[in-house]
C-alpha cells in the first residue's frame, strides 16, 4: 500500500532527479535525430567551416510575430538551427532575433516583405510579414531576403558564411563558341554555381591554352562541330588533372516530322577514347513525366496530360554524397550510355532508369499517340550519367557525362522557363565535387525527403496499399477497444468470485475482516459489520443514560 511517506519521498526523488538532469544537460548537450536523412543535425561541412572563422559572425533574424501555424513551425526550427551553430561555433557566432514591427528597419537591410491570405472569422484578408536574416562578417553582409519553409536552411546559412569568409573562390569554365547556350539561357544553373565559385566563359577559338586558374570545364549541348584542336586543348587539360562536366545531346527532334535524327560534333568520339559511349538512341521509362498536349473535337481544343515514357523521371544515383537527397531529375529524350574497359578509367554510374525501362534505336518517331504495354519496357537500370575516374598516373581527371544537353536549359524571353531543383542540383553537386569538394554538394540536398510510392508497382498493389493505409489505423484502434472491454470484464467476473463475506471458506480457512481502525482497505459487506456494531453500542449507551435518568 502506498503511504503518504512513500508518496512523497517519490514525487521528491523524481523531481531530483529532473533537476540533476537539466543541470547536467545544461553542460553537455545532447541531440538525438530520427531522420532518416540527418535533416536535424548539422553536417560536417558546416562545422569545418565554423571551426575555421577567424572572427564572429553575426546574423539578425527579422521574424514577425503572429506567424501562421505553417511558418511558426519553421521559425522554430530556424531558432533551433541558430542555437546549433552558436554551440558548434561559440564565440565566433552570435544571433539575435527582432522584430520588424511595421517592416522600416528590415526592408533596409534587404529582408523582403511576404503578403500571405490568412482567413480569420469566415473572412480572408492579407497579411504583410517578414520573415529573413542578414548575415554579417567583418566589412561583408549577406542578405537571405526569405527563409523558405520546406528548403535547406543549413545550405542557405553556411553558404553566406563560406562566401563572406573564403579568401578565394575556385573557378569553373563555361565553354562556349560550338552552338552551347548562352549564360543568360542557363541563368538558373549560373545562379547556383556562382554561390561558391565563380564561373568564367571559356571560348577556345581565342586561346592556346585553358587557363590555370580554371579546375572544371562545363560543357552544356554542343550543337556545332568542335575542331579537332579544340579537343586536343581538351585532352591537355585532362592531362593536367582537370575535370570536365559534360551534358551531351546523341539525338535531336525535328519539330515539323517528329523524327529522331543523330547528332554528331566530334565531342562524342573524344569521350570514346576515354572510355565513354553514348549511344545515338532513345531511352524509355515507365516512371515518366506528365505532358500537356492540345487535342481538338467537335471544334474544341482540351487540354490533356499525358505520360511521355521518352521523358523518364531518374530516381536511382549512385550513392556518392553529391547525389544524396535528390529525388528525382526529368531528362529529356536521353540516350543511353556503355563504357569501354581497358581506357585507363575507371567508371561509375551515376544515373539510371528504373527496372521498368526500354530503348528505341535509331529510326525512330516520337507518337504522342502510341499506346505503351508491359512489352516496352523489358530491360531494367539503363545508365544515362556516368564518372569516369582516371588512374593515379593522369593526375586524378575525372569526366561526368549525361545523356542530355537541354534538362538544365532555361532558355531565355518568352520561351524561358523555370528548371525543377533537382536538376540543377544534380550538375551543379557534381561541379562542386569536381571544383571545391568542401562538402557543400551533398548539404545542397539536405532536406525532408518525399517517399513516393515505387512507381513501378502496378494499380491492383497502388489501390491496396492505399485503402490498407485508410483502414488499418481504425481496424487497430478497434480492436485495442475489444481487447480492453474483455480484459476489464474478466478482471470484474474475478472480483464477483472473491468471498468478501468474512466466513470461512472450504478447507476450514476463514478470512479475516480488516479492523476498523487499521489502515488498510475494506470491503463493503465490513464497512456495514462496522456500521451495525455501532448501532448496537449507541442503542446500549442509549438504554444506560434512560436508566440513570429514571433513577434519579
Amino acid at each position: 500500500m502506498l503511504t503518504k511517506k512513500t508518496f512523497f519521498t517519490v514525487i521528491g526523488t523524481v523531481i531530483t532527479v529532473v533537476i540533476l538532469l537539466n543541470i547536467l544537460f545544461w553542460f553537455f548537450k545532447v541531440r538525438f535525430d530520427f531522420t532518416a536523412d540527418k535533416a536535424y543535425t548539422l553536417s560536417e561541412p558546416t562545422i569545418n567551416i565554423l571551426n575555421e572563422l577567424k572572427q564572429p559572425v553575426t546574423v539578425t533574424a527579422w521574424i514577425s510575430e503572429d506567424l501562421p501555424p505553417d511558418l511558426n513551425k519553421t521559425k522554430d526550427d530556424f531558432e533551433d538551427l541558430l542555437a546549433e551553430y552558436e554551440s558548434a561555433a561559440g564565440a565566433n557566432f552570435i544571433y539575435k532575433t527582432e522584430n520588424p514591427k511595421d517592416g522600416a528597419k528590415a526592408e533596409q537591410e534587404g529582408i523582403s516583405p511576404l503578403l500571405l491570405d490568412i482567413r480569420e472569422k469566415d473572412q480572408v484578408k492579407q497579411q504583410k510579414i517578414y520573415f529573413g536574416a542578414v548575415v554579417k562578417f567583418g566589412t561583408q553582409s549577406e542578405v537571405i531576403p526569405v527563409v523558405q519553409p520546406g528548403t535547406s536552411m543549413e545550405f542557405s546559412l553556411t553558404t553566406k558564411i563560406k562566401k563572406m569568409a573564403a579568401l578565394k573562390k575556385s573557378t569553373v569554365g563555361y565553354l562556349q563558341g560550338h552552338g552551347e547556350p548562352s549564360m543568360q539561357e542557363v541563368a538558373q544553373l549560373m545562379q547556383e554555381l556562382s554561390i561558391t565559385m565563380e564561373v568564367v566563359p571559356v571560348d577556345l577559338h581565342d586561346t592556346l591554352n585553358i587557363p590555370e586558374e580554371v579546375k572544371t570545364i562545363l560543357i552544356v549541348a554542343p550543337k556545332d562541330t568542335i575542331p579537332d584542336e579544340h579537343l586536343q586543348l581538351l585532352d591537355k587539360f585532362l592531362k593536367n588533372g582537370g575535370r570536365i562536366f559534360a551534358a551531351v545531346n546523341r539525338i535531336d527532334i525535328n519539330m515539323q516530322t517528329q523524327e529522331v535524327e543523330e547528332v554528331k560534333t566530334g565531342l562524342e568520339d573524344f569521350l570514346k577514347t576515354k572510355g565513354i559511349s553514348i549511344i545515338p538512341d532513345v531511352v524509355h521509362d515507365k516512371s515518366c513525366a506528365t505532358i500537356t498536349v492540345q487535342q481538338q473535337q467537335g471544334g474544341m481544343i482540351f487540354q490533356t496530360p499525358i505520360k511521355l515514357p521518352d521523358i523518364p523521371i531518374i530516381t536511382s544515383f549512385a550513392a556518392i554524397p553529391p547525389l544524396a537527397g535528390l529525388d528525382g531529375v526529368t531528362l529529356m529524350f536521353p540516350s543511353s550510355i556503355d563504357t569501354i574497359p581497358g581506357s585507363g578509367f575507371k567508371f561509375t554510374v551515376l544515373a539510371a532508369t528504373s527496372s521498368g525501362s526500354g530503348l528505341n534505336i535509331l529510326p525512330y518517331r516520337i507518337d504522342l499517340q502510341r499506346e505503351w504495354s508491359e512489352a516496352d519496357f523489358p530491360v531494367a537500370h539503363i545508365p544515362v550519367s556516368v564518372l569516369a575516374e582516371a588512374n593515379r598516373d593522369n593526375n586524378g581527371a575525372k569526366i561526368a557525362v549525361i545523356s542530355d544537353g537541354d534538362f538544365i536549359v532555361n532558355g531565355q524571353g518568352q520561351n524561358a522557363q523555370q528548371i525543377q531543383e533537382d536538376n540543377i542540383s544534380f550538375v551543379v553537386n557534381m561541379v562542386d565535387f569536381f571544383t571545391d569538394n568542401s562538402g557543400l554538394a551533398a548539404l545542397r540536398n539536405k532536406k525532408v525527403t518525399t517517399r513516393p510510392i515505387d512507381p513501378n508497382l502496378g494499380d491492383d498493389s497502388k489501390f491496396i496499399i492505399k485503402y490498407l493505409n485508410f483502414f488499418a489505423p481504425i481496424i487497430l484502434a478497434v480492436l485495442f477497444g475489444f481487447w480492453r472491454y474483455s480484459r476489464r470484464k474478466s478482471v470484474i467476473a474475478e472480483l464477483e468470485k472473491e468471498d468478501w463475506s468474512g466466513k470461512s471458506q472450504p478447507g476450514g480457512k476463514i478470512i479475516e475482516r480488516p479492523s476498523s481502525r487499521g489502515s488498510g482497505s475494506r470491503g463493503p459487506t465490513n464497512r456495514g459489520l462496522d456500521k451495525e456494531e455501532g448501532d448496537e453500542n449507541s442503542d446500549t449507551e442509549n438504554l444506560s443514560g434512560k436508566n440513570e435518568k429514571e433513577n434519579e
